[in-house]
């Protein structure tokens, strides 16, 4: 089972926790959640009327070898990010929409590249916004998904790179 377009929020959850994620759902129709996994990975993900409304997944990875087409290989594996060289190691930082799969986009990336645990680049961007949140004027992006991660746990904070 895997994440799904037009997926009910409860199935979703169900992905979540057969995978080993940890969340914590606030239990209503309209919910939204931060969902991690030790191995470096982040989900925001928010309902509507009992179904996924919205879903995306973030993540670093590093090529398996340093050499051009490990390096090649990892980034045609990713939906989108950015490669990065930091001196002693090439990574990417990656984010999909998870409707399209949440599961089955790690196993390919794990294919060609490692998950990085606690991630190099700490100021890349998160979108932690739900639908109500953006409708109002003004709203300031960066101040709603920094004060979100400031209550999520510690392990979830480093795997961000925030602690």
């Amino acid at each position: 089972m895997d994440a799904e377009f037009f997926q009910s929020w409860s199935d979703f959850l169900m992905v979540l926790e057969s995978n080993e994620f940890k969340f914590q759902d606030e239990g209503k129709t309209e919910s939204e959640l931060i969902a991690y996994h030790p191995m470096g990975v982040i989900v925001y993900a928010n309902s509507f009327r009992g179904n996924m409304n919205h879903g995306t997944a973030y993540l670093e990875a590093t090529p398996k070898t340093n050499d051009e087409d490990a390096i090649k290989d990892l980034f045609m594996a990713v939906h989108s990010g950015g490669l990065h060289d930091s001196g002693d190691v090439t990574f990417i930082d990656s984010s999909w929409d998870i409707r399209g799969g949440l599961m089955s986009e790690i196993n390919i990336i794990e294919s060609v590249g490692d998950i990085v645990p606690s991630w190099r680049d700490n100021k890349r961007f998160l979108w932690f916004v739900n639908y109500t949140e953006d409708d109002v004027e003004g709203y300031d992006y960066k101040k709603i998904t920094n004060d979100k991660i400031a209550l999520l746990p510690e392990e979830a904070q480093r795997i961000i790179n925030r602690k």
